[in-house]
């Protein structure tokens, strides 16, 4: 038989909306005076973040009589009775708005905690007007859904080229392409054919979640949203689409944060170095039906191009790390979690030099405060011998300004004052300790046995003439330069170049040190190589060339 090749593609199951919206009957409760309003309510949801709670009130109830309308509930003002007189202060809407609901047909849209409102379209002492409502958790409840079967997490301005499939995810419910079923009597021509056109859409990224299969797939006008990224065109847009089985896990508000999924945005952050966000988080049933929407916006990010350390076209590792993260016992901790935040942020084509050094700073800083790095003890290389001389001197040093103090105090007590705070701090501050950037990110590549400081300070002591300072006090310089005076002073050029170099290797240390915390031991792309590169995270040697980690070498 002949195989038509628009016959054997698949088309798009259109599960997925990328903006949402719920109308029904509405309710607001408050709690000071108790009461409600009621009338037709809506709330929408875009792909960007945004949204919109209005409901227009038709029917006002209290527990007290309202002389004022709907604006004596909202405003939560006392009323004082005379003798055919009621007196209220008017000032702003204080009363706490405690739950809101929509109930349709199709479900039923629940806010509750702190819910912001203003009324508009009011007229004074009438019981009309519309209520705008902000709040910062809802959830919607669908009507008679089965049990909670699947996970869905929708992907901001992710941007990938999946390139695996599994047989097991072919005909997942929640798959955006289902793989098309091959007809019968293909011949051994065309059956090649066949299973090209039945797989041309079936590319995801695959890892284990639970004990089950989990993936990532793009959107089905996946080309066209990125396209508008790509162009400026749109800041935020939904991607990609995660999904996995939802196991024992229980997914809500109350236990949002702590869910190990929502980790995983970082993760794919870091991976992919564009900043990934979600905009709400969906429960689904064995057949992909809806049965609950959580509405948090998670990472909003404005998108912007980063080096990828996971290329998933010509490395496709971005499930391998994300199951490496799963089983990491970093997994979850801060400094982990921040610093995959930084490398990111530091690597994104937006900021200025010096924004992308601070972020730099802090990814290092949130590892060495996780390790135990954030101070430096000067006299652990120094033998027994010499550390005590230094105390001894040091102590020595406090007792004579002590006297020097005390033969001025007469006559002037503002200097001797001084003096004794000099003496004081010489003596109380703990002896030989220090807080150096560069010295803590020398302990850091120490303890994770990376030999980049060692490649790094023979080229500074090759190039002298270029590098006036070693490579850990260049560190601790261009630190204090961006954190502290928020400026680079760069006379030329070619001091643009070295402290581009330098940044470029730190990155790339930043990036391998993250990759080390998951555990991971696939290729990445290293930060300091332009081309196309797959490299293990070791691959850095004590022999390893400086040019190969950024630096400028003299031809000479």
């Amino acid at each position: 038989m002949s195989v038509d090749g628009r016959s054997i593609v698949p088309n798009p199951t259109n599960w997925f909306e990328s903006c949402v919206q719920y109308e029904g009957h509405g309710r607001a409760e408050f709690s000071d005076p108790r009461g409600s309003v009621e009338g037709p309510a809506s709330a929408r949801f875009d792909e960007y973040g945004n949204y919109s709670i209005e409901l227009e009130i038709q029917r006002c109830e209290s527990g007290r009589e309202l002389h004022f309308g709907v604006f004596g509930l909202l405003s939560g003002g006392r009323t004082i009775e005379t003798e055919g007189c009621v007196e209220m202060g008017f000032g702003g809407m204080e009363n706490s708005c405690t739950r809101f609901t929509i109930t349709s047909p199709q479900g039923t849209f629940t806010a509750t905690g702190k819910i912001l409102y203003d009324l508009r379209e009011h007229r004074l002492f009438s019981d009309s007007g519309k209520l705008r409502l902000y709040p910062l958790r809802s959830q919607f409840d669908a009507v008679g859904a089965a049990v909670p079967r699947y996970w869905v997490v929708p992907l901001f301005n992710l941007i990938c080229k999946p390139v695996l499939r599994h047989p097991g995810l072919d005909r997942h419910p929640l798959r955006i392409y289902q793989t098309f079923s091959l007809p019968d009597g293909l011949t051994r021509d065309e059956l090649p054919i066949a299973i090209f056109e039945a797989n041309e859409r079936n590319r995801l990224i695959i890892f284990q979640y639970g004990g089950e299969l989990a993936f990532i797939e793009r959107l089905q006008d996946f080309e066209d949203r990125e396209r508008r990224l790509l162009a400026g065109r749109e800041r935020t847009l939904i991607t990609a689409v995660m999904v996995g089985s939802i196991g024992t896990d229980t997914v809500d508000h109350a236990n949002l944060r702590d869910w190990p999924v929502i980790e995983l945005l970082h993760v794919l952050g870091f991976a992919s170095g564009i900043e990934t966000g979600s905009p709400w988080v969906e429960l689904r049933n064995s057949n992909g039906e809806l049965v609950r929407r959580v509405h948090v916006t998670l990472g909003r990010h404005i998108f912007c191009w980063g080096p990828s350390p996971i290329n998933e076209d010509c490395n496709p590792n971005t499930g391998y790390i994300l199951n490496k993260y799963l089983s990491s016992p970093e997994r979850g901790k801060p400094h982990l979690l921040v610093s995959m935040d930084y490398a990111v942020k530091a690597g994104l084509s937006g900021p200025t030099l010096e924004e992308k050094w601070v972020s730099l700073c802090r990814g290092f800083e949130a590892i060495c405060n996780g390790y135990g790095f954030k101070t430096q003890n000067l006299l652990h290389d120094l033998d027994p011998c010499n550390a005590e001389g230094v105390k001894d001197a040091l102590k020595k040093a406090a007792d004579e300004i002590r006297l020097r103090a005390e033969s001025v105090r007469a006559k002037n007590g503002r200097q001797a004052a001084r003096m004794g705070q000099i003496a004081k701090r010489a003596e109380e501050t703990p002896i030989g300790v220090d807080r150096s950037f560069g010295l803590a990110v020398v302990e850091l590549l120490d303890h994770f046995r990376l030999p980049d400081v060692a490649v790094a300070e023979k080229h500074y002591a090759a190039n002298m003439s270029l590098h006036k300072n070693t490579w850990v006090q260049s560190l601790s310089k261009y630190r204090a330069a961006c954190v502290h005076r928020g400026y680079f002073e760069l006379q030329d050029e070619e001091d643009l170049h070295i402290v581009y170099q330098l940044f470029r290797h730190l990155h790339d240390i930043l990036v391998r040190l993250v990759l080390k915390m998951v555990r991971y031991d696939g290729p990445y792309q290293p930060s300091t190589i332009t081309l196309t590169a797959v490299e293990p995270v070791d691959w850095v040697k004590p022999d390893t060339r400086p040019d190969l980690l950024g630096y400028k070498v003299s031809s000479s």
